[in-house]
């Protein structure tokens, strides 16, 4: 992100050293917005790691501020308390945090709570639903059901969707036309990404060794799938309250959870199999973080119903079994040149992850050991918008090989060769549509800033 910014690369699109040196338009399909937060703190003056270290902070404590506007609106001071440190110290956020080490989820726990707190207000709502959508585009697709669910006003829901959808057409609108000519169907939907071995078994839900590893087929994990003990208790005790009061809105809540928990489940098979939008999701377990919101919603909203110095105790026993959740495996003794050095960027990272390289690519990162550029081509994967000039003149390319390299029809040797990645038409439209969204967004609001005071 510095790297390409400092190019003077806007929006981010390209970054050149992944994809085994490759590069590949990373940020035209992951959603960029916790890394420009990264870049805003480096600027400031941050190391990478400590900016790195900076949004973790911001998504933790902004997840819990967030939590207790909601549900303090919902059920008072004491149930935002509540709220907030049950979502804070929900198992699955463990886990975002030291486990899967996944900043974008891990900072979509923010704009959850706030898109539900005004769904009263569309606009505001919408901004907060774009913000999760630049934030983890995966988690914000099943996330507008259950807004749909929670708002149920029609009107608000398509104005906040219209400008959600509108502030992000520089994001969303190139990912979904230009990922045909990527490798994301052929490597995040299949094999050991497919959401059929990822399914959550319900022992695991009450209680799972706590672990470090990764998710595989069974119900023996690296990771623990585990909602808390508290949380669950938490809220079946809400029900019985709704059931007792008579509470719509605890009731409703009380499905969600219901809903989110089945999800993770394999029972709910027969909803990933006919929607093939969901199977991007890759890990049907990505439910329990909107679990971990609405029991925290319902464990807030008993102590509006009972004695208020039951809170305490709840909340000593939340933190003496969760906080000790909250702890790296281990610590590195590393430095920022430790992190971007050219053979922990071009090899240990992109062997991880090199889903966005051209289609036609090898799919085993064993293939690119080897990487042979012949003095006729670039050391670039081709993808839509390369354009290459050669003393001061565009000239034709191909990428007939195996690495889909930048290749030209002579040996480019002693000639001034420079190579542009530019906007497609779709990125264009993209990029227009959001300055425009941005324009009258901007407009309304300081219309409504200048009605209300006066």
């Amino acid at each position: 992100m510095d790297k390409a910014l400092s190019a003077g690369q806007f929006p981010v699109r390209w970054v050149s050293g992944l994809g085994f040196g490759l590069g590949y338009p990373l940020f035209n399909f992951y959603p960029p917005l916790t890394y420009y937060l990264g870049e805003v703190a480096h600027l400031i003056g941050f190391g990478f790691i400590d900016s790195i270290k900076l949004v973790w902070f911001v998504a933790i404590v902004g997840s819990g501020i967030s939590m207790y506007f909601l549900a303090r609106k919902l059920f008072g001071k004491i149930g935002g308390i509540v709220a907030a440190l049950f979502y804070i110290y929900a198992p699955y956020h463990a886990i975002d945090a030291y486990v899967r080490g996944a900043l974008a989820e891990l900072f979509s726990f923010v704009w959850l709570p706030l898109i539900l707190l005004n769904s009263s207000k569309p606009v505001i709502s919408g901004i907060f639903l774009a913000l999760l959508m630049i934030t983890h585009n995966l988690i914000f697709l099943p996330f507008v059901g259950i807004y749909i669910l929670w708002s149920r006003n029609i009107k608000n829901i398509i104005i906040s969707l219209i400008i959600a959808f509108g502030l992000t057409a520089f994001f969303w609108l190139p990912a979904l036309w230009e990922k045909q000519f990527t490798l994301v169907d052929d490597l995040l939907t299949k094999n050991l990404a497919s959401y059929k071995i990822h399914f959550v078994c319900l022992p695991q839900l009450w209680d799972s060794l706590w672990g470090y590893g990764g998710s595989i087929a069974g119900c023996i994990d690296g990771m623990s799938f585990k909602l808390g003990k508290l949380h669950i208790i938490a809220s079946l005790l809400a029900l019985i309250v709704a059931v007792i009061k008579k509470s719509k809105i605890i009731f409703i809540l009380f499905l969600l959870f219901i809903f989110s928990v089945f999800m993770t489940t394999e029972y709910s098979s027969f909803i990933w199999d006919r929607i093939p939008q969901l199977w991007y999701l890759q890990f049907p377990w990505r439910f329990l973080e909107f679990a971990a919101l609405f029991s925290a919603l319902l464990a807030g909203s008993i102590f509006k119903y009972i004695p208020r110095y039951l809170s305490i105790f709840l909340i000593l026993l939340l933190l003496f079994f969760n906080v000790k959740l909250f702890q790296p495996q281990t610590y590195l003794n590393v430095t920022d040149t430790d992190l971007t050095s050219e053979l922990e960027i071009k090899q240990k990272v992109s062997s991880t992850s090199f889903e966005y390289l051209p289609k036609g690519s090898p799919l085993k990162a064993s293939d690119y050991q080897n990487i042979e550029v012949l003095p006729s081509q670039l050391p670039i994967a081709n993808f839509p918008g390369w354009k290459v000039f050669v003393d001061g003149e565009e000239v034709e390319f191909n990428d007939n090989n195996k690495y889909k390299l930048i290749t030209l029809n002579f040996p480019i040797q002693n000639k001034n060769v420079i190579a542009k990645f530019t906007n497609t038409p779709v990125r264009v439209i993209g990029n227009f549509t959001t300055l425009i969204c941005i324009i009258v967004v901007s407009l309304y609001l300081t219309y409504e800033y200048r009605r209300n005071k006066t």
